[in-house]
């Protein structure tokens, strides 16, 4: 029989954890969750509590979405932290506030956004 202790590395933020401490130190970079992130998508590193503040009652993306450039992660972090968005269950089913974002749609959209400026720069130059 084989037996091996290993190391088991866990996100300070949120529940994201593996065997690599190098992978999840840098996931804990541009975590959602972390309050002190720098976005893995569009590089911002604005504080997530004015996306939070930007988001208010979280009724309109209108002013969140302006702010964080539409970068999906941006809008995902400060959606996250506001905890506008909770899910809980009752008598009669799911409950609880629902942000509507759909974020790997809003990702899709994002990335297809970022292909056609880089193919622009391209021909352009």
């Amino acid at each position: 029989m084989l037996r091996k202790k290993v190391w088991r590395y866990y996100c300070e933020h949120c529940k994201k954890s593996g065997c690599s401490g190098y992978h999840i130190k840098k996931h804990e970079k541009s975590c959602t969750a972390n309050p002190n992130r720098v976005c893995g998508m569009c590089g911002s590193n604005l504080p997530v509590a004015e996306f939070v503040a930007a988001l208010g009652d979280g009724k309109d993306l209108a002013k969140i979405r302006e702010l964080a450039d539409n970068c999906p992660a941006c809008i995902l972090a400060g959606i996250r932290q506001s905890k506008l968005q909770y899910f809980d269950m009752d008598e009669e089913g799911p409950c609880g506030f629902h942000v509507h974002f759909d974020f790997n749609i809003e990702k899709a959209e994002w990335w297809q956004r970022v292909g056609e400026e880089e193919m622009r720069l391209c021909y352009v130059g």
